[in-house]
Protein backbone atom coordinates (compact mmCIF):
# COMPACT_ATOMS: atom_id res chain seq x y z
CA UNK A 1 0.00 0.00 0.00
CA UNK A 2 1.39 3.75 -1.10
CA UNK A 3 1.74 5.84 1.49
CA UNK A 4 0.82 9.46 1.90
CA UNK A 5 2.96 12.20 1.63
CA UNK A 6 2.90 14.11 5.18
CA UNK A 7 3.56 17.64 2.90
CA UNK A 8 1.28 20.25 2.85
CA UNK A 9 1.25 21.45 -0.95
CA UNK A 10 0.00 25.09 -1.39
CA UNK A 11 -3.18 25.53 -3.54
CA UNK A 12 -3.20 26.09 -7.13
CA UNK A 13 -5.71 28.19 -9.14
CA UNK A 14 -9.23 26.33 -9.89
CA UNK A 15 -9.97 25.82 -13.35
CA UNK A 16 -9.31 23.04 -15.81
CA UNK A 17 -5.73 20.42 -16.23
CA UNK A 18 -4.06 18.31 -18.51
CA UNK A 19 -2.99 15.24 -16.28
CA UNK A 20 -1.41 11.73 -16.35
CA UNK A 21 -2.28 9.02 -14.14
CA UNK A 22 -0.10 8.20 -11.22
CA UNK A 23 -1.50 5.29 -9.48
CA UNK A 24 -4.07 4.77 -6.38
CA UNK A 25 -5.26 3.94 -3.08
CA UNK A 26 -8.06 2.86 -1.29
CA UNK A 27 -8.59 3.82 2.42
CA UNK A 28 -11.82 3.75 5.16
CA UNK A 29 -11.65 7.44 6.11
CA UNK A 30 -14.46 9.25 8.54
CA UNK A 31 -13.63 7.02 11.32
CA UNK A 32 -12.86 4.13 9.55
CA UNK A 33 -16.84 4.15 8.29
CA UNK A 34 -16.38 5.46 4.80
CA UNK A 35 -14.66 2.79 1.82
CA UNK A 36 -12.54 5.15 -0.66
CA UNK A 37 -11.10 5.33 -3.81
CA UNK A 38 -8.38 7.77 -4.77
CA UNK A 39 -7.12 8.13 -7.71
CA UNK A 40 -3.78 9.97 -7.84
CA UNK A 41 -2.83 12.86 -11.29
CA UNK A 42 0.15 14.25 -11.60
CA UNK A 43 0.05 17.98 -14.10
CA UNK A 44 1.64 18.00 -17.63
CA UNK A 45 1.95 21.69 -18.82
CA UNK A 46 1.68 25.01 -17.92
CA UNK A 47 3.26 26.61 -14.25
CA UNK A 48 1.64 23.78 -12.59
CA UNK A 49 3.81 21.06 -14.07
CA UNK A 50 4.27 18.21 -11.75
CA UNK A 51 1.58 19.14 -9.16
CA UNK A 52 -0.03 16.00 -7.13
CA UNK A 53 -3.90 15.89 -7.15
CA UNK A 54 -6.25 13.60 -6.07
CA UNK A 55 -9.63 12.63 -7.33
CA UNK A 56 -11.49 10.83 -4.14
CA UNK A 57 -14.48 8.16 -4.64
CA UNK A 58 -17.32 6.80 -2.44
CA UNK A 59 -16.97 2.46 -3.24
CA UNK A 60 -19.49 -0.22 -1.55
CA UNK A 61 -16.16 -2.04 0.48
CA UNK A 62 -12.69 -2.32 -0.21
CA UNK A 63 -11.15 -5.78 0.02
CA UNK A 64 -8.48 -7.01 1.32
CA UNK A 65 -5.50 -6.89 -1.20
CA UNK A 66 -6.90 -3.30 -2.24
CA UNK A 67 -9.18 -3.65 -4.56
CA UNK A 68 -12.74 -2.57 -4.34
CA UNK A 69 -16.28 -2.44 -5.28
CA UNK A 70 -18.41 0.44 -7.23
CA UNK A 71 -21.26 2.12 -5.23
CA UNK A 72 -23.48 1.85 -8.28
CA UNK A 73 -23.57 1.75 -11.92
CA UNK A 74 -24.30 5.39 -11.92
CA UNK A 75 -22.13 6.12 -9.46
CA UNK A 76 -19.11 9.17 -10.19
CA UNK A 77 -16.30 6.91 -10.43
CA UNK A 78 -18.10 4.71 -13.14
CA UNK A 79 -19.87 7.67 -15.07
CA UNK A 80 -15.88 9.34 -14.99
CA UNK A 81 -14.54 6.01 -16.47
CA UNK A 82 -16.57 5.36 -18.90
CA UNK A 83 -16.74 8.86 -20.28
CA UNK A 84 -12.75 8.07 -20.50
CA UNK A 85 -13.03 4.74 -21.99
CA UNK A 86 -16.48 4.29 -23.80
CA UNK A 87 -14.78 1.08 -25.54
CA UNK A 88 -13.65 -0.14 -21.98
CA UNK A 89 -16.41 -3.23 -21.78
CA UNK A 90 -17.42 -4.10 -17.90
CA UNK A 91 -19.43 -6.91 -16.19
CA UNK A 92 -19.40 -6.51 -12.30
CA UNK A 93 -18.88 -3.61 -10.04
CA UNK A 94 -15.92 -5.66 -7.93
CA UNK A 95 -14.12 -5.61 -11.12
CA UNK A 96 -13.64 -2.70 -12.56
CA UNK A 97 -9.59 -2.68 -14.21
CA UNK A 98 -7.46 1.06 -13.38
CA UNK A 99 -4.33 -0.05 -15.81
CA UNK A 100 -6.34 1.86 -18.36
CA UNK A 101 -5.67 4.88 -16.73
CA UNK A 102 -2.20 4.52 -17.48
CA UNK A 103 -2.68 5.39 -21.13
CA UNK A 104 -3.06 9.00 -22.04
CA UNK A 105 -3.53 12.19 -20.62
CA UNK A 106 -7.03 13.81 -19.25
CA UNK A 107 -8.77 17.05 -19.13
CA UNK A 108 -9.86 17.69 -15.07
CA UNK A 109 -11.32 20.44 -13.15
CA UNK A 110 -9.67 21.16 -10.10
CA UNK A 111 -11.14 23.26 -7.01
CA UNK A 112 -10.05 24.25 -3.87
CA UNK A 113 -12.29 23.96 -0.82
CA UNK A 114 -12.89 26.71 1.66
CA UNK A 115 -14.72 24.91 3.73
CA UNK A 116 -14.09 21.07 5.86
CA UNK A 117 -17.15 18.40 5.85
CA UNK A 118 -18.39 20.06 8.83
CA UNK A 119 -18.95 23.39 6.97
CA UNK A 120 -16.91 24.96 9.11
CA UNK A 121 -14.37 27.63 6.79
CA UNK A 122 -11.06 25.52 6.35
CA UNK A 123 -8.05 28.37 7.36
CA UNK A 124 -5.64 29.39 4.15
CA UNK A 125 -2.45 27.41 4.74
CA UNK A 126 -4.68 24.00 5.49
CA UNK A 127 -6.24 24.07 2.20
CA UNK A 128 -5.67 22.07 -0.56
CA UNK A 129 -6.33 21.60 -4.18
CA UNK A 130 -8.36 18.29 -5.15
CA UNK A 131 -9.84 17.36 -8.71
CA UNK A 132 -13.92 18.15 -8.56
CA UNK A 133 -14.31 15.93 -11.58
CA UNK A 134 -12.95 14.00 -14.21
CA UNK A 135 -14.15 15.99 -17.84
CA UNK A 136 -12.52 13.23 -20.33
CA UNK A 137 -9.71 12.70 -22.24
CA UNK A 138 -7.01 14.93 -23.17
CA UNK A 139 -4.80 15.37 -26.19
Amino acid sequence: MEEFDLHLALPIPDGEYLVEYDGYVTAAMFAQKTPKLGLTFFIVGGACTGYKLMRWYNVKQIKPEGGFTAKSKTCALLMEYCKCFPDQKLERLDRIPLSPWEEGRYRVEVHTPDKNYEGEETPEQLRQSVIKKILGRGE
